[in-house]
């Protein structure tokens, strides 16, 4: 999925973003959105900011390479 232009990224209400995760094995490192390029992680479908040790309902872990 391509990033979303910022004014059409999910507020952190609306996908119940918590930090830190409170679900066991889940976070925003782990999540195939999240993109780590540069000096801070930003997420493909949610609003900045985002932190790698967060949490949200659109998670979805990262496909393991092979």
């Amino acid at each position: 999925m391509p990033e979303l232009p910022a004014a059409e990224k999910a507020a952190h209400r609306t996908v119940k973003y918590e930090y830190p995760s409170e679900h066991m094995g889940e976070a925003c490192g782990d999540c195939k959105h999240v993109i780590e390029k540069g000096s801070s992680p930003r997420c493909e479908t949610v609003a900045n900011p985002i932190f790698l040790t967060g949490w949200c309902v659109r998670y979805a872990r990262k496909e393991k390479k092979k």
